[in-house]
């Protein structure tokens, strides 16, 4: 007797978008991994720059709350593969004083580094970065 397996269906693999022609008639339905590969993946990168450089904008006008969500949007958008979104939110953390969060958004990224494939480099900067970070909340919680 042979053993089914059944896969979970990807959600992204689910047709869910409604493809609409002039008149509002439903033409087709598309998934989202359709969607993207078929009419947008150039554009969905466009959207990604645009989005970033609104981040360091807000960065630089020193309006963090705005670009942290960005930055969140960001990083989950691409699966934490993105360091640089990372690493600016974690100086976001440092700068307004929230080491909590800084040190659960490396300590989460260190924990799915192996998932994510990041190099080894970018793997020992994290655990750095964490080494200070717990040095830093010690000095705090000492004073």
């Amino acid at each position: 007797m042979e053993r089914f397996i059944h896969k979970k269906a990807d959600p992204n693999e689910i047709p869910i978008i409604f493809v609409r022609d002039t008149s509002g008639n439903i033409q087709k339905k598309v998934s989202v991994n359709e969607w993207t590969n078929r009419y947008s993946p150039a554009s969905l990168d466009l959207l990604e720059i645009k989005l970033y450089r609104q981040a360091l904008a807000y960065y630089s006008e020193q309006d963090y709350e705005k670009a942290i969500d960005l930055l969140k949007f960001l990083i989950i958008q691409t699966g934490y593969t993105h360091f640089e979104y990372i690493e600016r939110l974690a100086t976001i953390y440092r700068k307004i004083h929230a080491e909590a969060l800084e040190y659960q958004l490396l300590s989460s990224v260190l924990a799915s580094a192996e998932i994510i494939g990041l190099p080894s480099g970018l793997i020992k900067k994290i655990e750095r970065r964490i080494d200070q970070l717990k040095l830093n909340i010690e000095k705090n919680e000492e004073k």
